[in-house]
């Protein structure tokens, strides 16, 4: 009985032959083993050679669908490998297939990182313009400042409780602290026109980014990186953390002028470091080194700080939700599904917890749990951002 050949597979390649003495030859003999007679098979050649081709077409698709599709528990979020039964976290029965590209969640309100550079670069050309005529100051203060501002559209970049990544150079007082209120207060004052903690004022905010990518270091002029070089060695030769202070306040200004918020993150996370002293350790100051790395899409390190924000500051669900959107973004899908939950379970009125714990539902296949969360959202306010989010994702016109 002859063996049957898939629909899908390709057919295998001619049989070929000698044609003078008959005896089986290879599509890439030139001569016969057996006679010596010049073998010439062209076309079953290309034929064969086509075949093969298919072939390896098919399994590389094949393969191809097998890598995209990710087998993940509708009950804790993990994933599991795709012939899985049953959750190796949880024992739940697997019934969902989900990709984790189809939405993307949406952060709490913080200025984004091109508006960051814009205030660093603002309040530089202030200290420069005080000597200048009052209306050449006026200028700037409408081209410059509201020419940056304008750069964020809908949702900013990412960001925990208000202007959590605020990286203006800042002055310690006396005790060694920075004062809040003052340019190192990450909430001092709203970014952009907009309200620093949406948990409590219902301000908007964005899960899609205009800001550009960090720039490599190398793209900064002379004049930023010898200030750079000066500041580091300035802060390595302080004898203390009160001395240490505000050349780690400047650095952190300088590399978000020059887009390197990963460093700024550095900095502005041996700022938090140093800050404590014999004083309490400030959750704010930690915050905003971990919007900094966030920002600076140096997930892992946002995830640490913003965790050791949430140590001093258990209710802050802004820096909550942020910490399950970093842990998404550094493929900690479970956690992150645990730390959106508890914020929704801690502040149920939190729009942009219910928008993104609906989000989350949707990406692992609870899209009738999703639903939910996002009528949850809309319910709390249509007119936000977040609330018109929630209408797009409920299909509703």
């Amino acid at each position: 009985m002859s063996a049957s050949v898939s629909p899908e597979s390709p057919a295998p390649p001619k049989k070929l032959s000698c044609s003078f003495c008959g005896a089986r030859v290879l599509p890439a003999d030139e001569f016969c083993h057996n006679c010596g007679s010049e073998l010439d098979f062209t076309a079953e050649k290309a034929i064969a050679e086509k075949a093969v081709a298919e072939k390896a077409a098919a399994e590389e698709s094949v393969a191809a669908k097998t890598v995209k599709s990710k087998m993940f528990c509708t009950e804790c979020g993990t994933e599991n490998p795709r012939e899985a039964k049953f959750c190796m976290n949880c024992g739940a029965s697997i019934n969902a297939v989900a990709t984790l590209n189809a939405v993307k969640p949406v952060k709490s309100s913080k200025a984004s990182a091109k508006s960051e550079a814009a205030l660093v670069k603002t309040r530089q050309q202030i200290y420069i313009s005080l000597g200048v005529a009052a209306l050449a100051f006026a200028l700037f203060a409408v081209a410059g400042w509201r020419g940056f501002a304008s750069g964020a559209k809908g949702f900013d970049l990412s960001g925990a409780a208000g202007a959590g990544a605020e990286a203006r150079p800042v002055q310690p007082n006396s005790n060694g602290r920075t004062p809040l209120g003052d340019a190192g207060d990450p909430t001092a004052s709203p970014q952009n026109g907009m309200p620093q903690n949406p948990a409590q004022s219902g301000s908007t905010g964005s899960g899609e980014s205009t800001s550009p990518a960090p720039a490599p270091l190398i793209t900064a002029d002379k004049a930023a990186l010898d200030r750079i070089d000066t500041l580091r060695k300035q802060f390595e030769a302080a004898a203390d953390a009160k001395r240490k202070l505000p050349f780690a306040g400047s650095l952190i200004g300088e590399y978000v002028q020059i887009g390197r918020l990963d460093l700024a993150g550095d900095y502005a996370k041996m700022f938090a470091e140093l800050s404590v002293g014999e004083n309490k350790p400030d959750a704010k100051l930690f915050l905003r080194a971990a919007n900094l790395y966030d920002d600076g899409k140096a997930y892992e390190k946002a995830v640490t700080m913003y965790e050791k924000a949430l140590e001093l500051d258990s209710k802050n669900t802004d820096a909550r939700v942020d910490l399950s959107i970093c842990l998404l973004n550094a493929g900690q899908m479970r956690r992150s599904v645990e730390q959106m939950k508890q914020a929704v379970t801690e502040n149920p009125t939190h729009q942009k917890a219910n928008l993104n714990m609906g989000i989350l539902n949707a990406q692992i296949g609870r899209t009738d749990d999703a639903k939910k969360f996002w009528e949850a959202a809309l319910a709390l306010d249509p007119n936000t951002e977040a609330g018109k989010r929630a209408k797009e994702l409920l299909g509703k016109n």
